[in-house]
């Protein structure tokens, strides 16, 4: 009995797709539920802690965007930067997709009214100091 050429192949491509699949899947599942760090960006010298309530992260410098989801305990986030060279905006929205904050060239204390999941979006230039952003 002779083997039909192309089934392997066949099983090989269609294995690797559902694998892609479900990679890219689990990716979308974390980055909702507030697992991991999206991001676009150069990081030299980066140490960063965070939980589901919290990120902050000091560095020699940071430069493009990066985007995290948090779930504060509280109703108010309070966001502290400093700058020492450069700039960092950053932006948030919450679970229904409003727009609760945006600051350009932050440096300073500020509080954020915000409950239930947010959505936290810092984009940098440049920027060397650090941030920390927690309830």
């Amino acid at each position: 009995m002779e083997k039909k050429a192309g089934r392997p192949a066949l099983r090989s491509v269609l294995f690797t797709a559902a694998l892609a699949v479900v990679l890219v899947a689990a990716v979308l599942v974390a980055n909702y539920f507030g697992v991991g760090t999206m991001r676009s960006a150069l990081r030299i010298g980066y140490f960063d802690t965070d939980s589901r309530q919290s990120w902050s992260a000091s560095y020699a410098l940071l430069s493009g965007w990066m985007q995290r989801t948090l779930y504060p305990e509280g109703d108010i986030l309070q966001v502290e930067v400093k700058t020492d060279a450069g700039t960092l905006s950053m932006e948030m929205w919450d679970g229904e997709g409003n727009l609760i904050f945006s600051q350009q060239d932050m440096n300073g204390t500020y509080q954020v009214p915000a409950a239930g999941k947010v959505t936290v979006k810092i984009t940098a230039q440049d920027h060397r100091g650090s941030f920390s952003i927690g309830g």
